[in-house]
């Protein structure tokens, strides 16, 4: 009768009447809500390993349908669409693995959602993380249980992810009241939140621009806001209460966004001191006269230059080598060898602590010292007394004068070194640990090194396993540089299970091992692992369980800085060309002319043969000169065939007390020297050892 009295007619084929649930659109209703169509979720569980851009357009596609289902879904499929990029080759990386079955995961159990009662009060609670917003809407049904009736995300682009933490916290909640306007508007509904920043909201004084639209969109929603802990929102916990160097504002960071990028602090430097660093030149009184002395070709003398001063006569007589390169006034330089030239921008002094900051303690600093900082500088920037800057401001730096100690006791047998001629020719690993445990759940630290190029990976781990330390060095180091030659190791038993050597022998890895309790057999790791717990102490701050953040950072700090033993970064001897730095991106680069392809590949074979070359006979020469060093404190003569000697073995028995534990066993008779300082020993049991 009321469709009748609406004019409105029916077909009976398409109708059903007096169900317990019906299927609509791929949604399945009933009185308990709405739930996934289980005949459409099945295909899920059995949907192929996509193998391409569009294969992934698909999955997502068809994930996408369901997202109101689950939680934190743009965070969760983030690895997935990045493979969907225009930009990015097609890579199928671990963490889209880990991505696409925790969607099929969450596809197929996804929960059922409860129908919106607009007689109760509706609840949101939103999240921001480093790559997503996030929301649920809920209510508490009539037995007091907290129902949820939808989940809502989205990926942060690119200027979003550049917010401060409040700024992507406020901008989640106008996000998602926007989005649920239909259910919150014109009632009052709760805010939930775990960053306590947002309860000033009401009291904001004189906002402007973003937040003051932000602000004004919300002004027409009635809402109270409620604060939860981290641990009780079921979301990231927010850490620590840093000034917000965008809103001015104390907000809860966590470490990651307390470490602002490289990019956004250069960025904000020309804000402060003009629109480029041309015009910082001109307003210098010794640059500006060179900068604009160039461009006419004329050489300005002393007295144009403002009052005589070091500088600007060192200046002076470097007149031939200044240059201008896209407008800036740059020196060529050329190294001592004359094998390498480069452009460096002379930095003005309003601009010297900026560089100096952001080369030794900004996002790939790593709070290295005079020398690597020194070097790094020299790729890009000049000017007069710029080494004294350098030693001054190392010398200065509070991080790492708290940090640094003394370096351990000479050995009393001879220095020997461990030589590789070749990429990936021998590579070491090591695991590093326990840290305390990260929000992933990771304790350890696996240190994969090639010896030649002194290339360094850090990954983070959960646990030691053999299992755990094969897998990820298949599908993160050698799926990316090639298996070495030889894998060399301590005798740790994840190390030498039958997995690794098992992994070994099908790859054609030759494995090799250090002396028992002594950890100098491995030193290019052993040195990293000290290098590295260094770099952590001094960016970690207060919050330790935070240090997996910070990993992939230090290690393109150390990767990036010019190694002592090769005279090149590890950077340029792995991929055959130099980084691109942050400071790069802020002041620039002069441009390289652009060639063809064939006569790239010529000329990087070229430039790599004879960094190889180069690389030998550095490292030789280093070599020998350590060995000379070291060697000078070494006393004792060595032990001959037939000696009788103890053993001394450090490790305390299960048990046994410390304090009355004896170090020493034996004795041991030797067999045989093999070098300088392993020898083969062998018990009065007639078992041999090799130490």
């Amino acid at each position: 009768q009321r469709l009748r009295e609406s004019g409105l007619r029916l077909k009976p084929s398409k109708c059903s009447f007096f169900q317990s649930e019906v299927q609509y659109l791929g949604y399945i209703i009933s009185r308990k809500g709405v739930s996934t169509d289980p005949k459409k979720t099945q295909k899920v569980s059995s949907w192929p390993l996509p193998t391409t851009k569009r294969e992934v357009q698909q999955f997502l596609g068809f994930a996408g349908y369901y997202r109101r289902f689950v939680r934190d879904f743009a965070s969760i499929a983030r690895p997935l669409h990045r493979l969907t990029e225009h930009t990015s080759p097609f890579v199928w990386t671990n963490d889209c693995q880990i991505a696409f079955e925790e969607l099929r995961h969450r596809l197929c159990s996804a929960p059922i959602l409860a129908f919106p009662d607009f007689s109760r009060e509706f609840i949101l609670d939103t999240d921001a993380s480093d790559v997503g917003i996030g929301a649920v809407l809920s209510q508490v049904d009539e037995e007091g249980h907290e129902r949820v009736i939808a989940y809502g995300s989205r990926a942060l682009t690119k200027p979003e992810r550049r917010y401060c933490v409040t700024r992507r916290e406020l901008l989640a909640v106008v996000q998602f009241t926007r989005q649920y306007r239909p259910y919150l508007m014109g009632r009052k509904f709760i805010l939930r939140t775990d960053h306590g920043s947002l309860t000033w909201l009401r009291n904001f004084r004189d906002p402007e621009g973003q937040i003051a639209r932000w602000l004004e969109r919300l002004e027409e929603l009635d809402f109270d806001i409620v604060h939860r802990r981290g641990k009780a929102h079921t979301n990231a916990d927010a850490l620590s209460r840093l000034p917000c160097q965008q809103c001015g504002r104390e907000s809860h960071v966590t470490p990651t966004d307390a470490v602002v990028s490289a990019t956004a602090i250069l960025q904000s430097v020309p804000n402060a001191i003009g629109d480029s660093i041309r015009d910082v030149q001109l307003a210098d009184p010794i640059l500006g006269p060179l900068l604009r002395g160039k461009e006419m070709g004329e050489k300005p003398n002393s007295t144009q230059l403002g009052n005589p001063s070091p500088s600007s006569r060192r200046l002076l007589q470097l007149w031939e080598q200044l240059v201008v390169a896209d407008k800036v006034l740059c020196r060529q330089f050329e190294s001592r060898q004359g094998h390498t030239s480069n452009l460096q921008v002379v930095v003005p002094s309003k601009l010297r602590k900026e560089v100096l900051a952001e080369l030794h303690e900004g996002a790939a600093g790593g709070h290295f010292g005079v020398d690597k900082t020194l070097a790094r500088l020299k790729e890009r920037f000049y000017w007069p007394g710029h080494f004294n800057d350098v030693k001054d401001w190392c010398s200065n730096c509070g991080s790492c004068a708290s940090r640094k100690a003394p370096s351990p006791k000479s050995r009393k047998a001879p220095l020997t070194s461990i030589v590789a001629g070749y990429p990936m020719q021998l590579v070491a690993m090591d695991v590093v640990g326990p840290f305390p445990e990260s929000p992933s759940g990771n304790k350890y630290v696996l240190v994969a090194a090639d010896y030649f190029t002194r290339w360094v990976e850090a990954y983070p781990i959960p646990n030691q396993e053999a299992t755990t330390v094969a897998r990820k060095l298949v599908d993160e180091f050698f799926c990316r540089f090639s298996p070495p030659e030889r894998l060399h190791s301590d005798q740790g038993r994840n190390f030498e299970s039958a997995v690794i050597a098992e992994t070994c022998k099908l790859l054609g890895i030759n494995k090799s091992r250090t002396t028992p309790y002594h950890p100098q057999s491995d030193g290019l790791v052993e040195r990293f692992n000290r290098t590295l717990l260094d770099m952590l102490s001094k960016s970690v701050g207060d919050y330790p369980s935070q240090w997996e953040h910070h990993i992939r950072r230090l290690c393109l700090a150390y990767n990036t800085s010019v190694n002592p033993t090769t005279g090149h970064t590890p950077f340029f001897l792995m991929f055959g060309r130099q980084v691109r730095m942050p400071v790069d991106i802020m002041y620039g680069t002069p441009g390289v002319s652009s060639a063809p392809v064939p006569k790239y590949v010529a000329e990087l074979r070229d430039s790599l043969t004879s960094a190889y070359q180069q690389v030998r006979t550095t490292t030789a020469a280093k070599l020998k000169r350590q060995k000379e060093f070291y060697d000078r404190k070494v006393h004792g003569q060595p032990f001959d065939k037939g000696d009788l000697v103890w053993l001394n073995s450090p490790a305390v028995p299960k048990g046994k007390p410390k304090k009355l534990h004896c170090p020493w066993t034996g004795p041991f008779k030797v067999v045989r020297r093999l070098s300088e300082a392993v020898y083969r020993i062998q018990h009065t049991r007639n078992r041999r050892k090799r130490r």
